[in-house]
């Protein structure tokens, strides 16, 4: 009876034991997987940020990538704003997919994309044409689109100065 009770005691902790092990297997391979996931994404996105440094450095890439648009009629003036684009965006875009995986707050990508969002707001519609539709994710875009939309609803409503009349 008393080696029956020990037996069953040495079971339930080797039980609790695996069960422990298996629930930390489980933690690490999630936080791996994301971790993977926001590796890569950076990796992509460092390669397509030398792609764009090479652009803006180099008038035939220019012209090649004028003529390879989306939109026909770019000028290379255009595609320089084009790169720049990209590369202004790609830093809140990786951190919204660290923010995915719970690598960074949310706060802080809010902060980054309320930045950007106000220093692009003047040429968004661009931004909306030839920038987002090559490759970001509809839900980071609406990001930008919702705090487009609420300055462009506070510059409705803010009062015009008036010129004093003499």
């Amino acid at each position: 009876m008393q080696q029956s009770i020990i037996d069953w005691i040495s079971l339930g902790i080797n039980a609790l034991g695996a069960g422990a092990t298996l629930a930390l297997a489980i933690l690490v391979f999630n936080w791996t997987r994301k971790s993977e996931r926001n590796s890569v994404t950076r990796s992509a996105q460092s390669d397509w940020r030398d792609y764009n440094l090479a652009v803006l450095a180099d008038e035939e890439l220019q012209r090649l990538e004028a003529e390879n648009h989306l939109h026909d009629g770019l000028t290379t003036l255009e595609v320089k704003k084009m790169c720049i684009y990209f590369i202004k965006l790609n830093v809140p875009y990786n951190m919204w997919i660290a923010q995915k995986s719970d690598l960074i707050t949310n706060a802080d990508v809010d902060r980054e994309i309320s930045n950007q969002a106000a220093l692009l707001f003047d040429d968004r519609d661009f931004i909306k044409k030839h920038i987002f539709p090559r490759g970001y994710d509809d839900a980071f875009c609406d990001l930008f689109h919702a705090k487009w939309k609420t300055r462009e609803g506070q510059q409705a409503i803010e009062p015009k100065e008036v010129e004093p009349t003499h």
